[in-house]
């Protein structure tokens, strides 16, 4: 299982906890429409992470087994990219409840290492050096380990969230 595979899972949980959240909401109805507006908003940014983190899979898969070259495969992630970023874009935009206050924290380092993720990305797509995108991929591996780090710490706040 990929590290990629585990922060989909990760992303999956946090999906469905937000879901049961939005179905379970029961405030003044202004509170309860900045809430659910939040979590839509919320749930639209991680399917696309979702759908990022599976198209890279994809092309890493297709490219290790060489089905694309290193080139194609440098092109195709850039998709991923601007995912990311999009999705970053959608977040910075974000006015979360009080309520999700801490979440939307933990989504903003989580997003911290996304970026850093990207940087190494677009330094591995830079490089015809083999060794420097040994390197690179390293540290995306690294920074991936850190945003399930986070994505888990959502999983659990979103989970206490719920709780009360």
């Amino acid at each position: 299982m990929t590290i990629f595979n585990i922060c989909k899972k990760i992303l999956f949980i946090v999906l469905i906890l937000i879901f049961g959240l939005a179905l379970s909401c029961s405030k003044a109805p202004i509170e309860e429409d900045l809430e659910e507006k939040y979590l839509s908003a919320l749930m639209d940014i991680m399917f696309i992470l979702n759908g990022s983190f599976d198209k890279f899979d994809q092309f890493t898969s297709d490219y290790t087994d060489n089905k694309i070259s290193l080139s194609d495969y440098k092109i195709l992630i850039k998709s991923t990219m601007r995912d990311i970023e999009l999705s970053h874009t959608l977040y910075l935009k974000l006015k979360p409840p009080k309520k999700f206050k801490k979440v939307n924290d933990l989504y903003g380092k989580s997003f911290e290492h996304l970026l850093k993720r990207n940087r190494h990305l677009q330094d591995f797509i830079d490089t015809e050096d083999s060794n420097k995108m040994l390197r690179y991929t390293e540290q995306v591996v690294n920074e991936a380990e850190l945003v399930n780090k986070y994505n888990s710490k959502i999983t659990d706040e979103l989970g206490k969230v719920i709780g009360k």
